[in-house]
Formats: C-alpha cells, sequence, structure tokens
C-alpha cells in the first residue's frame, strides 16, 4: 500500500475514531453506556459478517484459532476503547477526551516501536520523538484545562 494512501486511510480512521466516541455517547444518554456499546459493537459485527461473507473470508475464519490465543486481546481493548469512550467523553468533552486518548495512544506506540514488540520493526526512541512527545504533552494540558 503505497504511503500516500495510508495516510489518507490514517486521516480517516481519526475523524472516525473522534465521531464514534461522540455519537456512541449521545446514544448513551438515551438507554445507558452498556447498552451504546453493545449496539455500536453489534452493528459492527453484522457489517463485518457481511463483508467477509460478501468477499469470501470467512473460510479462513478457523486460522483464527491458530493464532496465539493472547492475540484475541484486541476484542477486549475494543470493548474497553468503546465503552469507556462513552463513559468519558460526556464528563471531559471531546476535545479532551481524544486529545488524551491521542498522546497515550503516541507514548504506547513509541514504546511498541522502541521494544518492537508484536511484530513491529524496532525504531528506537530518539531525543526529537521524546521532545515531539513533549510539546504533545503541553498541548494535551492546554486544551485539558
Amino acid at each position: 500500500m503505497e504511503k500516500a494512501y495510508s495516510i489518507l486511510l490514517a486521516v480517516i480512521v481519526g475523524v472516525s475514531v473522534a465521531l464514534q466516541g461522540s455519537i456512541n455517547a449521545e446514544l448513551g444518554k438515551y438507554t445507558n453506556s452498556k447498552i451504546a456499546a453493545l449496539f455500536s459493537f453489534l452493528v459492527g459485527t453484522i457489517i463485518l459478517l457481511g463483508i467477509n461473507l460478501f468477499s469470501n473470508n470467512i473460510k479462513t475464519i478457523g486460522n483464527v484459532f491458530k493464532a496465539p490465543p493472547y492475540l484475541v486481546v484486541g476484542g477486549i481493548l475494543g470493548v474497553i476503547i468503546v465503552f469507556f469512550t462513552i463513559k468519558v467523553m460526556p464528563v471531559l468533552g471531546a476535545g479532551a477526551t481524544l486529545s488524551i486518548i491521542v498522546i497515550t495512544q503516541v507514548i504506547t506506540g513509541i514504546a511498541i516501536d522502541h521494544f518492537g514488540l508484536f511484530g513491529v520493526d524496532k525504531q528506537p526512541l530518539t531525543v526529537v520523538k521524546a521532545v515531539g512527545v513533549a510539546l504533545l504533552f503541553i498541548g494535551v494540558r492546554l486544551i485539558v484545562k
């Protein structure tokens, strides 16, 4: 996949994360956070099932059971992301919530790169990256009052 296309997809993901959290939090006001999270996953599951059936990828579903068991933690992390975002966004607001999430993602990503975790090629922490994180902290502090 070319870099420009990957950047575009990453931007779409960023917009989607912001919209999803806000929309799910609003849905939670009509019901509760647990039902809102359940509905979010239910709709996503139905769409992904359709995509996999349509693309004929469903036949490889058995390969999931060949993967190391810790890799299914992704589903648990998805629940944490959706459920906790629904809970905190009405309290902190979208900007503060997302800025905290982004800085945490960046720090975690840098650690994954630095140690080469989960099959990622090692990319050591540099002074420039550390300065970037410090600047992000300043930005988050300015947003989260």
